[in-house]
């Protein structure tokens, strides 16, 4: 387990992981960006609301369903448009 740990650490700290993470952090410093998170943390506030912890495990309120169904559509739309984007 103690090479797995040191096996991760070194790949976080390799040239190609700190250059995706400058990527990432030059994008959402954008207005598309930005964006993107809001439409991100709105599927995560509709999961909030579709999906109940139990004793038992989860519920999914079924009749809610179209609400997640339309922040996921506006996360894809918002990947589309991405698409054809320098980014």
């Amino acid at each position: 387990m103690r090479n797995l740990g040191s096996s991760i650490q070194r790949w976080l700290e390799s040239e190609e992981v700190q250059a995706h993470q400058q990527l990432e952090q030059e994008f959402l410093a954008t207005p598309r960006g930005q964006r993107m998170r809001r439409e991100w943390e709105d599927v995560f506030h509709a999961l909030d609301e579709v999906v109940d912890e139990t004793p038992n495990g989860i519920h999914i309120d079924n009749t809610r369903m179209p609400l997640l169904e339309d922040e996921i559509h506006d996360v894809g739309q918002e990947y589309e448009e991405l698409a054809r984007t320098p980014w």
